[in-house]
C-alpha cells in the first residue's frame, strides 16, 4: 500500500472548521452547528478521497483513528502481518498513531445537520464516506445507524449494528454498546421480530441500566406482542 498524498491547504481549513464543530458540540449548542452547515459543505466539497485507515509509508505503519485501543490493536496486527513480508532493507516496522483526518468529525457534524433537517438519506450519504475516514469512530457509528433506520433501511441497520457489536477490534465502551444495541432493537422492531427485538433491548440494560428508552421499547413489545396474541 503506497503512501497516501495529503492535501495540506485543504485539511488545514478543515482542521480550523473542525475546531469550531468541536467546540460547539462541548457546548451542546445545537444553533452553531446548525450555523457551520455551509462551512462544513464547503470542505466536504474539497475533502480529497477518504484515505485507507492504515497505510504502510516505507518503514512506517500508520494507523488514523481517533479510538486509541484500535489503534493499538491493529498496530500490533498489521505489523505482525506485514512482518513475514520484511522490508528489502531488514527494518522492523514503526506502528504510528495518528489522529482521523478533520474530514471524519465534519462528516459527523455535516450529518448530524441532515438528521436535524430530516432528510436521512443525506445523512446515510455522508456517513458512509465518513467512515471511511475514521471506521472506527463510535459517534460516527451510531448516527449512522439512526440514519439508516429512519430513511427505512432497517435491514441494513440491523446488519450494521451486529457486525460492530462482533467485531473484537471495535472496542466499543458501554456507553456505546448499550446505544448499538438501542438502534438494533430498534431496527428489529421495525421488522417485526419482538422476541429477538426485546432480547437487544434487555442486553442494552446490562451496559446502561438507566435507559429509560429500553425500558419503554421492552412494555410496548411486550403489549404489541400481547395485542397480536389476541383471536
Amino acid at each position: 500500500m503506497p503512501c497516501q498524498t495529503h492535501d495540506e491547504k485543504a485539511e488545514t481549513r478543515a482542521a480550523k472548521v473542525a475546531e469550531k464543530l468541536q467546540k460547539a458540540f462541548v457546548k451542546a449548542d445545537v444553533s452553531a452547528i446548525r450555523a457551520l452547515a455551509p462551512e462544513m459543505e464547503k470542505v466536504m466539497g474539497e475533502a480529497p478521497f477518504p484515505p485507507y485507515y492504515a497505510e504502510k509509508c516505507d518503514t512506517r505503519l500508520i494507523i488514523y483513528s481517533d479510538n486509541l485501543p484500535s489503534q493499538l490493536v491493529l498496530g500490533v496486527l498489521f505489523e505482525t502481518a506485514t512482518e513475514k513480508k520484511a522490508n528489502p532493507d531488514g527494518k522492523k516496522l514503526e506502528v504510528v498513531a495518528k489522529p482521523a483526518s478533520p474530514f471524519a468529525l465534519i462528516s459527523y457534524g455535516l450529518a448530524w445537520v441532515y438528521a436535524d433537517r430530516k432528510d436521512y438519506g443525506r445523512c446515510v450519504t455522508i456517513l458512509t464516506d465518513g467512515r471511511q475516514r475514521d471506521p472506527w469512530n463510535e459517534a460516527i457509528l451510531s448516527e449512522y445507524l439512526f440514519c439508516l433506520a429512519q430513511s427505512g433501511q432497517n435491514a441494513e441497520s440491523l446488519a450494521e449494528a451486529e457486525k460492530a457489536l462482533e467485531n473484537p477490534f471495535f472496542n466499543l465502551t458501554d456507553y456505546t454498546r448499550a446505544k448499538v444495541l438501542r438502534h438494533k432493537g430498534y431496527a428489529l422492531v421495525e421488522l417485526q421480530k419482538w422476541d429477538e427485538a426485546e432480547s437487544a433491548y434487555k442486553d442494552s440494560l446490562k451496559f446502561d441500566g438507566s435507559s429509560q428508552l429500553a425500558k419503554n421499547e421492552i412494555l410496548y413489545i411486550q403489549q404489541m406482542r400481547a395485542q397480536q396474541s389476541k383471536p
